[in-house]
Parts: C-alpha cells; structure tokens; sequence
C-alpha cells in the first residue's frame, strides 16, 4: 500500500472513528471562539464562602491547577508570560497546591470534563487558603460546584477530548489574567495573530496536502515504528511537552521529551555510549522558533551533530508566525498533526484512551476520592451567602 493511500481519507475514516481529525483541524476557529466565550467573564469583587469572604483583588501570584490535557494551557501561558508578567505563575499538576497559596494568590482551577479528582482537590485547597478561585470547565461536578458556590466558571463548549480542547483551555486563562491586569498587552490581537497563521498553515499540513508537498506526513512516516524524543528550549518548551503527550495518547506509542540548555547537563550522557543498533530505535525531533539566542544556537547545532555522528535520526520542526504566541502555537499544530498521521500508520483510533479509562475506575473502586470531595464540598460552603 502507498503512503498516499495509507493516507487517503477513506481509510482514515474507518480509523479515526472517534473523529479527532475534526478537532484537530479546528484549532484555527476555536482559538476566536475560545476568546469570545471567556471575554466575557465577569469575577465578584468577593465571594462569601461559609464563614469567611475572598476579595477578589490584584493578586501576588497565580497557580493554575489542572492535569493531563487540562493543564497544557498553564504551560504555554507560562512560556509565553515568564518574561512579560511581574507575577509568578506556577502550574500544578498535583493533588494539593504550594504552601505558598494564599488569600493574595488567583489559582485557576482547570478541568475540561470537571471531573478530574487531582483538580477537584486542589480546589479544596484553594477554598481553604482563602485564595481568588476561577475554574475554567465543560460540565460536570467542578460546574456544579461553581453553580453552588458563585465561584466564577468560564465554561466552554463540550463534546470535544480535553486535549484536543486547548484553545478552550489556554485562551480562558489568559482572559482570566487579563481581567486581572497581569496580562496588559493587545490579547485579542494575539489570539487573532495565531489564529491566522494556523490557518495558512493548515494549508499545508492537511490531510488534502499530498505527501510530497507534506512535511508533516512524511514525519510520521519517519516515525513509524521508532521511539520519538523531543527536544526544545525555552519559550517552546510546553510545544516540546505537549508534542510527546500527543504521541502518548492519539499515536499511542512511548515517547519522551527534555529541554536545553538543562539536557546538555545531563541528557547528553546518555547518548555516549549508544551503539547503531540501538541509535536507530530512536527519531529525535528539534523544536525551533525565531527567538533562538546564539548560546541556545549553538547548544542545538551541538546536540543536532552529536547525534548525527552517533546514527540517530534527526527532524526539525520549525515555528510560524509573527508573535510569541502564534510561534508557540504553530509548533502545538504541527505535533498534534504528526501524532495524528502516525496513529494512522499505527492504524489506531487516536481518540479512545482506554488505559487512562480503566485507571479511573480503578481509582474509584479502590479509593473513592470524588466521593470524598464533593462531601466535604458540601460541608465547606453550608450556609454559603
């Protein structure tokens, strides 16, 4: 079978029967829609919770808590703020938040499905902390609990997988700071920015685009059968993160990421001793974009040539557009794509993530955490006002 008919659509429809190319494609789209939905936020000035009120004023520090495809958003929002907000952002990824969390501290609680058990208990904790809570949420028991409580909700359309969401849960937070004047640049410009230049690109990349005018397929291809590692730096290390948890979940294949120049202190170790066999196992892919400082340059045309002396395989993948954002964006783009097309190659459906499935009722019958939470939720905000 040819690549162009591995690649037709008919085959892809009988593969992707969860229909993820739909959402892949409309990233574009979403990313307007998303700013349009969370522009329109409105936060109390405080919040009555039992005995005790949150003022909702200019905070000293914000977390965002959220997992999995939930919480991609708050990496991307602090690659793209780290050197443009005065106020620290922190993404947790945890059933708890620092102990720094405070009546001062914003946390955006993230959780597309709204039943994310880690999400759900950082909430407690920030309720607790008496910090500034907004959620960001489909449905569920997190909107539920927004409902009850008057906590703010930006709550985006459902019907989508959390991670093929992320328009909807990136574009809210930075809303959310941008009501908060921590973000005080031209947003909607970005966003604009970004979408535009996804477009163009989807031109290119799409599954009309014949391989020998797609350098996204043929990365696929070039993946096929092989174990992916990613590498990136810094303000494309999150595009570089999301890349390999795409692979994991739509290519359903192993991967890894790491970023420079931290990896040239350590990762680089690993690679001394390989041998050809082992060398060819592996496809290392490069994550680029115009903000490339000349010691970073170089650290990646060391590494670059350092396996290429070594036999591993080596692609690049390099950003688009005329704004940080959208350059983070467009990489996002073109590693969902290729996760995407290998799990064509894989001839597996991207959508089902049964193992993640399987977990979660585990969890429940052996643990019964949301049972827990959602008691001592309602316990929290009784006489709430």
């Amino acid at each position: 079978m040819s690549l162009e008919d591995i690649f037709s659509i008919e085959r892809i429809r009988a593969i992707d029967k969860g229909n993820m190319l739909q959402m892949i494609e409309g990233l574009p789209e979403d990313l307007i829609k998303s700013y349009e939905i969370s522009e329109k936020l409105e936060t109390p000035s405080r919040l009555r919770i039992r005995s005790y009120t949150i003022e909702y004023k200019s905070p000293n520090n914000v977390v965002v808590a959220g997992m999995g495809g939930s919480a991609i958003g708050g990496s991307i929002v602090s690659d793209l703020l780290r050197d443009r907000v005065e106020v620290p952002i922190v993404v947790s990824r945890q059933y708890t938040l620092p102990k720094f969390v405070n009546e001062k501290t914003l946390v955006i609680v993230v959780s597309y499905s709204g039943e994310t058990e880690e999400v759900i208990s950082s909430l407690m904790y920030a309720l607790k902390s008496k910090s500034m809570v907004v959620c960001v949420s489909s449905n569920g028991t997190l909107a539920r609990m927004c409902e009850k409580s008057g906590i703010p909700l930006v709550k985006v359309p459902q019907g989508y997988q959390p991670r093929a969401a992320i328009a909807y849960l990136t574009v809210p937070i930075l809303t959310i700071l941008e009501t908060f004047k921590v973000v005080k640049f031209n947003l909607k410009a970005k966003i604009k920015e970004a979408s535009s230049t996804l477009k163009s690109l989807r031109k290119e990349i799409a599954v009309n685009s014949p391989i020998n005018k797609n350098k996204i397929k043929k990365l696929a291809h070039s993946l096929y059968r092989k174990i992916p590692i990613i590498y990136s730096y810094w303000p494309y290390s999150s595009a570089a993160f999301r890349f390999k948890t795409q692979l994991n979940e739509n290519s359903k294949v192993l991967a890894r990421y790491d970023v420079l120049p931290e990896m040239n202190h350590n990762e680089i170790m690993g690679w001394e001793r390989i041998s050809k066999k082992e060398a060819s196992c592996y496809h290392v892919i490069l994550l680029r974009g115009s903000e490339e400082p000349k010691e970073i340059k170089a650290r990646v045309e060391f590494v670059r040539d350092m396996l290429n002396e070594k036999g591993v395989a080596v692609s690049q993948l390099t950003s688009r557009g005329s704004c940080r954002f959208a350059e983070i964006m467009s990489l996002i783009y073109q590693g969902d794509y290729t996760s995407y097309y290998l799990a064509i190659l894989n001839e597996v459906d991207p959508t089902p993530v049964s193992t993640i499935s399987r977990l979660k009722k585990y969890l429940t019958s052996k643990v019964g955490k949301m049972i827990e939470l959602t008691k001592e939720f309602d316990e929290l905000i009784q006489g709430s006002a």
